[in-house]
This record gives C-alpha cells, structure tokens and sequence, in this order.
C-alpha cells in the first residue's frame, strides 16, 4: 500500500496498488509545491509513504516530469538494462561460454595480428567483461521508433515496468500532450502491467471518463468519480 498526503487533505490519500492513479491539483501555488516537493526530495510538503508509514526512498520512486525529455539511455537505466542482459547471459550457459570462446578467439587474431607487424611484447587480458563490452560497442536502447509523444509515453511504462525496481512512478502534465482516448488507452496499459502510477494534472482537460480525485481551488477532495478497482 502506497498513500500520498500534504497539507489541505483531510487524511492522506491512498493509492491503488498495481492501477493508474490520477489526482488533479487545480490550485496553481499548491499544484507548484507539490511538484517542487517530489523534484526536491529533500522537502517533505508532498509525503509518499508505504503501509508502515514509512516515507518511500528517492530510489523506489521515478519520477517523469516531461517525457519528451526523459532519457532511456541515462546511466540509471543504461545500467539496469545492462544488468537485466547480463544476468539473462548468465541463466545460459552454454551461450555464455560460446560468446566468452568468441572473444578469445577475437582477442587472440588481434593480438597476432600485432605480433606480425610489429617488434613489441604486448600485454592483453582475453577476459570477457560484458558491461564494458556492452559499453565499448554502445549498447542503448533506440530512443528514434517513436512517431509521436503518445508513442513515447507507452515506450516509458514499458521499459521501466521491464526494468525497473520502482515501488511508484510519477508523471505530471500528461493530458497537455494526450488525447482522451489516448490518456484511456494509456491508463490500460499501465493497469495490463500492474504497474502503480501516480499522474499528477493542473486542469481536468480531455479527462472525460476518467476517475481521479479533484482537489479544487477551495481544497475539497471531490472523489466522486474515484472507481479504479
């Protein structure tokens, strides 16, 4: 169990695990120290806590202020895709062991290679690191198959719900880039990958037919149209 509180709710708010949960913030000094509050994980103002009351640390949360912005190649999850390879390498051990015999093999022509041009003693190491093997052929995921912010949008849950460890992922702003539909079909995925969200909305635009809770410009919690169970 995940809730979220600060000031101006009545009691915290609690989240639906494995389910896309969306909360509109229509006052626009609160709705900015909620999301200075998550960027600064320092400031306590926005408190995301689990069912011991416990606050959730920086590292069980993600956090996706713009996704036009997010880099899936940044060190954090070019090493948990690394990481995710390597221990899939290693579940096979006969693949292993030819792509290490490989290696060797590579290393070997060139350090021959070497011998016959020139008159030097070389010193080599035919051990085969994957993560700097991944690193020296720049192993990435390719960020250039989306067609539009919708795409990258689902290429995001996707990847992260295959890599990473996260216990919430956060996005803000997102019906400024979606569609109804889009935003629908969307919040479908994430509840297909059983992934727990927290979309954080300034306005109520293109969120027809979508349950959220609506804290409006006099702080009441309107959770009317809250059914995501």
């Amino acid at each position: 169990m995940i809730q979220i509180n600060f000031p101006h709710l009545d009691q915290p708010i609690e989240l639906v695990k494995g389910k896309c949960n969306v909360l509109v913030v229509e006052n626009n000094p609160i709705y900015s120290k909620v999301i200075y509050s998550i960027y600064n994980h320092q400031d306590e103002y926005f408190k995301i806590f689990d069912e011991n009351n416990k606050l959730l640390k920086a590292k069980e949360i993600v956090t996706i202020f713009h996704p036009l912005a997010f880099d899936f190649n940044e060190k954090s999850i070019k090493t948990l895709f690394y990481n995710r390879i390597i221990n899939q390498i290693n579940m096979e051990v006969e693949e292993k062991q030819s792509l290490e015999n490989n290696f060797r093999s590579l290393v070997n022509q060139l350090v021959e290679l070497v011998d016959e041009n020139n008159n030097l003693d070389v010193a080599y190491n035919d051990d085969l690191d994957f993560k700097n093997f991944f690193k020296s052929i720049d192993l990435s995921i390719n960020q250039t198959i989306q067609s539009s912010i919708f795409e990258k949008i689902q290429l995001i849950i996707n990847i992260l719900d295959e890599l990473a460890a996260e216990k919430l992922l956060i996005f803000t702003n997102l019906n400024i880039f979606l569609s109804n539909q889009e935003y629908l079909y969307m919040m479908e995925q994430i509840n297909l990958n059983n992934q727990t969200v927290l979309i954080i909305e300034s306005s109520r635009y293109t969120l027809e037919n979508i349950p959220y809770y609506y804290l409006d410009t006099d702080f009441f919690l309107d959770e009317s149209m809250v059914k995501l169970d």
